[in-house]
């Protein structure tokens, strides 16, 4: 894109998911179904056995198809993917926009109440981090986390953002997202709750802020006693399945198989399932490095 001037973005990847993907290819129901079945396969093929997958409920009126219709065709995909699949068990988080209104959040609230026991596990706080005063918002994740619903952030993606910070964290969230640009009340706040960490190198590198994977903040966080998941932020997007991002983690920072077990393994302590369902996942971990891991893993 740069060979274009007339084509220079603030952001491509936001433009290009909010313009192109979403409002001109996955505009109803039968397109929703197909994108998440594929989803689901990829995270499958890619050797994943428990994915959270998110998305920003939307509308589209040249198809009639309604919010409500757009949530209730991805649990759909994801209820008979879980009956028919032995080796990945899928969930739902849907995204609070940082532009919406206060309606709009309540609105997603409502949406994942109402399928939360058929999958949607948590929401999230998502989009353009230089747009919106998040605070207005903090109603609607109370109440979403009153019903039991996890809440995951994005988190400190612009210097900007350091402000809200801690606003932010008293909305009680269990995982984070990206933290590039954080205050060291916000640090010293996350590593005394042990909170959840999702970092994505890729996207952060094809962000404006992280020049190369060398200077990205991952080993800053294994120093700290804190569950982590690398995660893709949109495997498609940043053509980048989840074992790329941890044979770069490895690559880049000299990590072992038996280091990136470990991080995998913590990252079940961040995931938004019952105890019975993270005991479950450990033994599964450990089942495989006992098993196939063991010709890696000494």
């Amino acid at each position: 894109m740069s060979e274009e001037p007339d084509l220079g973005l603030e952001d491509p990847l936001i433009a290009m998911c909010d313009k192109y993907t979403h409002k001109e290819l996955i505009n109803n129901v039968s397109a929703v179904k197909i994108a998440t079945e594929q989803t689901l396969r990829d995270f499958e093929a890619d050797g994943v056995v428990h994915c959270e997958i998110r998305t920003t409920p939307r509308a589209f009126e040249q198809t009639n198809m309604s919010k409500d219709n757009y949530v209730d065709t991805i649990v759909g995909v994801i209820e008979r993917h879980n009956i028919q699949s032995t080796k990945m068990k899928a969930y739902l988080i849907l995204s609070i926009d940082r532009r919406n209104t206060v309606a709009e959040a309540d609105e997603v609230v409502d949406l994942a109440l109402k399928y939360q026991s058929r999958g949607v596990i948590g929401v999230d706080l998502c989009g353009d981090s230089l747009c919106g005063d998040i605070s207005i918002f903090k109603p609607s994740y109370a109440r979403a986390k009153e019903h039991g619903l996890h809440i995951t952030l994005h988190f400190g993606e612009e210097p900007s953002c350091v402000p809200e910070l801690m606003t932010l964290l008293s909305y009680n969230p269990t995982r984070l997202g990206h933290l590039l640009f954080i205050s060291d009340e916000a640090r010293e706040e996350i590593i005394r709750r042990k909170l959840g960490i999702e970092l994505c190198l890729t996207s952060n590198i094809k962000g404006p802020h992280i020049p190369s994977y060398e200077k990205h903040h991952l080993p800053q966080w294994l120093k700290e006693d804190c569950p982590i998941a690398l995660c893709t932020d949109n495997a498609g997007v940043n053509d980048t399945p989840g074992s790329t991002e941890y044979f770069l983690a490895s690559k880049y920072f000299s990590l072992s198989y038996f280091r990136l077990w470990k991080i995998a393994m913590s990252g079940v302590d961040a995931t938004f399932v019952s105890d019975a369902e993270k005991k479950a996942l450990r033994s599964k971990f450990v089942e495989w490095k006992e098993g196939p891991g063991s010709r890696w893993i000494k």
